[in-house]
């Protein structure tokens, strides 16, 4: 009887959604991971505009303003915080998945990422290498992606102490996983405990 108690006491703990996020270093693995998504490539970008920008179903917070990346030599259309102030990506309701290729302006550099979810709550925090992207000859950017197997994600603070620069950034929801559901599971558990009473 206490082999069968604690069989369902771990049977609950499993049926119990347990929030986490997968983060993903490829974008082709990332696109792949997706049943749907909407790829935002900032082409053309402002020379200078405004902190925050609206974007289709994602919005951009950059203190003193955003602007395209062209004029410091990047070879392609990027988004840039003015001054180098971290950039916020923050998603409307509904998507699981976030990602894009980040860069420095200048130089490699080592960013902070500190990803949430619709509770506010803080899935991820990391600091990860990302690629000089204004060299001038070819776009060098490092990607980077995220998807909850929770609550839908929030925002993504990206930060580092040169000049952040985000390209391609993609949103959309992951391709549904077959995994039992947590009534499933306790329905399951439930039977097993009638079972053993029965027997007894």
């Amino acid at each position: 009887m206490k082999k069968i108690f604690f069989l369902l006491l771990i049977l609950s703990f499993l049926a119990v959604p347990q929030a986490a996020v997968i983060r993903y270093n490829s974008r082709a693995t990332f696109e792949a991971a997706l049943a749907s998504y909407v790829l935002i490539d900032f082409s053309p970008t402002p020379a200078r505009g405004p902190s925050t920008q609206i974007f289709q179903d994602l919005t951009l917070y950059g203190g003193g303003g955003l602007h395209g990346s062209t004029s410091f030599g990047a070879p392609s259309s990027m988004i840039s915080a003015e001054n180098g102030g971290p950039i916020t990506m923050t998603l409307a309701s509904g998507y699981k998945a976030l990602g894009a290729e980040f860069g420095d302006l200048f130089n490699q550099n080592t960013a902070s990422f500190t990803i949430r979810d619709s509770s506010n709550t803080i899935l991820e925090t990391v600091n990860l290498t990302v690629a000089k992207t204004s060299n001038f000859n070819s776009a060098s950017t490092t990607f980077y992606g995220w998807i909850s197997d929770g609550n839908d994600l929030l925002s993504i603070l990206f930060s580092h102490s040169g000049f952040e620069a985000l390209d391609n950034v993609i949103y959309g929801n992951q391709t549904a996983p077959s995994v039992p559901e947590a009534s499933t599971t306790l329905i399951f558990a439930l039977g097993l405990f009638i079972l053993a009473r029965y027997r007894k």
